[in-house]
């Protein structure tokens, strides 16, 4: 299963895209120093977000090996076996992943949030970490011995 973005993520993406190339256009044709440099970071910024939409079409995917996020410079992805916990309760703002591939010797975390992705896609996530690891710790094992909550 892919995790695509929404309509709303498309939209808001384009017109923050617009908006600040407008900037730059604005700011760099100016005549001060001070608002071509501002002009400059609103380019930079528009590049990236163009970057981040091209090359990023999906979100990520779910497979029968593992779970994959597409980020902005790289692709995060683990297998079933490498999950060393799983944070997704309902009242966490995002899903956390701690995963250790086999040459690691600390563990590695990614999340995402639950406003990137759809119902849909959240559901499916934690309906394929619990099938493929059913007793998954939600925290790292030191929480329990320090009284930290996870």
């Amino acid at each position: 299963m892919e995790f695509k973005r929404t309509q709303r993520q498309h939209f808001f993406t384009i017109l923050n895209f617009l908006l600040l190339s407008w900037l730059w256009y604005s700011f760099f044709t100016s005549e001060t120093l001070t608002e071509k440099v501002i002009g400059v970071l609103c380019g930079a910024w528009a590049a990236v977000i163009a970057y981040n939409y091209l090359r990023a079409r999906n979100l990520g995917h779910i497979d029968s090996d593992g779970l994959t996020f597409e980020r902005l410079f790289r692709t995060v992805s683990f297998k079933w076996d490498e999950l060393q916990w799983a944070s997704m309760g309902e009242d966490r703002r995002a899903l956390v992943f701690a995963y250790r591939h086999q040459s690691d010797v600390k563990d590695r975390y990614v999340g995402c949030s639950r406003k990137a992705l759809t119902p849909d896609a959240i559901d499916a996530i934690v309906a394929a970490v619990n099938a493929a690891r059913p007793n998954l710790p939600s925290g790292p094992p030191e929480a329990d011995k320090n009284g930290a909550t996870s």
